[in-house]
């Protein structure tokens, strides 16, 4: 009789949070997801907008 052998596959899925800073006002998420996507696969990207005037605060996150 031989050993049962139990093979278990792990995914670990590494997700880097990338603090962007001094962005125009002008700039919305879809612009700095196409900045992004030439370096790989982007899970997100959002501008911070500020939530008196509705415009941009000048910073954004991109999750790859």
């Amino acid at each position: 009789m031989t050993p049962s052998i139990n093979f278990f596959i792990l995914f670990f899925v590494y997700l880097i949070n990338i603090f962007i800073s001094n962005l125009s006002w002008a700039i919305k998420d879809a612009d700095l997801r196409d900045l992004f996507a030439d370096y790989g696969e982007i899970s997100s990207a959002k501008v911070i907008m500020d939530r008196e005037t509705g415009k941009s605060r000048g910073f954004g996150f991109v999750e790859m």
